[in-house]
């Protein structure tokens, strides 16, 4: 997977590379990477199959649980449980 992150502006380290404003620094960055490598980069910047969009050009496993959900659901279950 490609990822561009911006380590001083962004402390979180969010993935910018489906960020348009990054497209000259992607296109850059492939272009190097042609010169070292000997072949054409691919163009396409797609998530991955098991990935989607999500929020503002971020990308997430399709199958992404947030950890206070999985808290929840299991404090839900252990409630249930005792009753």
């Amino acid at each position: 997977m490609r990822t561009i992150r911006s380590h001083q502006n962004d402390p979180h380290e969010i993935n910018l590379v489906y960020d348009p404003s990054y497209a000259e620094v992607l296109k850059s960055h492939r272009k190097e990477l042609e010169k070292y490598c000997g072949r054409k980069a691919p163009e396409a910047i797609e998530p991955p199959e098991d990935y989607e969009m999500h929020g503002t050009n971020r990308i997430r496993k399709k199958e992404f649980l947030y950890l206070k959900d999985i808290i929840k659901t299991t404090q839900q279950k252990i409630n249930s449980e005792k009753k």
